[in-house]
């Protein structure tokens, strides 16, 4: 979807609140979206909370950080993602958050997949 014609006016108004021209976008595709770049915290029953990004231990009450919501059969994979540099590099078994703030001075970070091995790079700036 990212790579087709679509990918132009979805980038364009998935943000709530976006002025652009949301006609003729399926609001699902929206929603992963927001889920993919916004989401760090969810409510107790799984709802979404799109207004923190910061550390977990200063989330709002009555949260907690989307990987620690339940989910059935979740256990079973490990995720990777990003995204959260105030969460800093999290290595679990089922979750691994690999963003590590470089674009805010920290290092880049990354999971080499054959062996699960970190490697990181100190920020050069």
């Amino acid at each position: 979807l990212l790579r087709g014609p679509a990918a132009r006016p979805l980038l364009a108004a998935w943000r709530p609140g976006s002025a652009a021209d949301r006609s003729g976008l399926d609001p699902e595709w929206l929603d992963d979206l927001r889920v993919f770049a916004l989401l760090r915290v969810v409510s107790r029953r799984g709802r979404p909370r799109y207004d923190f990004a910061g550390p977990p231990d200063e989330r709002p009450a009555g949260t907690l950080p989307w990987f620690d919501a339940p989910a059935p059969g979740r256990r079973r994979r490990r995720i990777l993602f990003g995204h959260w540099a105030a969460l800093g590099l999290t290595v679990r078994p089922d979750a691994v958050g690999l963003d590590t703030g470089c674009v805010w001075g920290g290092a880049l970070t990354a999971m080499r997949l054959a062996d699960r091995r970190i490697e990181q790079q100190e920020n050069v700036e």
